[in-house]
């Protein structure tokens, strides 16, 4: 018996990154609050100095804005700085991951981006002939002026910058796909092994060992790498009816539920 086939609006589902470019709004907003704010102790300053007998209150006031305010914003103001360079490294990253992804939909391949799980999101997930991935895109700052950026995998460790990643980020991978097996055996039935999967955008990797349950993977060879996958693990009609389901609870008030 062929499986009804649940068809689902594309203009509906989320963009990759748009959690990333949700906070950096988010981020560019307290930048302007926080220029306003110098403006108006600033205005404030100003105004008492024009003011007969507020000299001296202009002068207690520029104290208090030299002494704590303006250190206190430029210190603020870096913090932001440093968090949006994070931010936009993130995004290019997602973005990047997100467009090879695409190559898939012309293999049969659907694709979720930003799925939200209440306290925590997957970046991508693929549903495909040969199984169900929940990706998560890892972007690191490199080092090196100009060369490849090599990342070293030994079994569950990862290394980049002769540094030891972490969290690690395979036992990220491992929580998230354990969570996506959870919610998609109970809202839709079907008792699939989610395989969970770490991409790196500009990095080479180079697998020592390989981890029994994570794939590690450059931006450039994750479509090949899925698509080499044993074929048949989900017919097409349960490719299209679970991607219609979680574009459906994407588009709920209520975040999804695994429990």
């Amino acid at each position: 018996m062929t499986e009804k086939v649940v068809l689902i609006d594309a203009v509906r589902q989320r963009r990759a990154g748009q959690a990333l470019e949700e906070r950096l709004v988010k981020l560019q907003l307290r930048e302007v609050w926080l220029i306003a704010g110098l403006l108006f102790a600033l205005g404030l300053m100003l105004g008492a100095m024009f003011v007969p007998k507020s000299v001296s209150v202009a002068g207690g006031l520029g104290i208090v804005i030299l002494v704590v305010f303006l250190p206190a914003i430029l210190s603020t103001q870096r913090t932001i700085g440093w968090q949006r360079a994070r931010i936009e490294l993130g995004l290019a990253g997602e973005k990047a991951v997100g467009a090879v992804l695409d190559e898939l939909r012309g293999d049969g391949g659907l694709i979720v981006n930003d799925f939200q799980c209440g306290t925590f999101n997957i970046d991508h997930i693929v549903i495909h002939e040969t199984g169900v991935f929940a990706i998560e895109t890892k972007t690191k700052f490199s080092h090196r002026a100009e060369g490849e950026n090599t990342l070293f995998v030994s079994g569950r460790k990862a290394w980049a910058n002769r540094k030891l990643l972490k969290p690690n980020p395979a036992s990220q991978a491992m929580r998230q796909a354990k969570w996506l097996h959870d919610y998609i055996k109970k809202n839709h039935g079907i008792d699939i092994f989610v395989i969970g999967v770490v991409a790196f955008p500009g990095w080479y990797i180079r697998i020592q060992r390989r981890h029994p349950f994570v794939i590690f993977a450059g931006v450039f060879e994750l479509s090949r790498i899925l698509r080499g996958k044993r074929r048949g693990v989900l017919s097409l009609d349960q490719c299209a009816n679970l991607h219609a389901g979680l574009i459906r609870a994407q588009s709920l008030e209520n975040k999804p539920d695994a429990n």
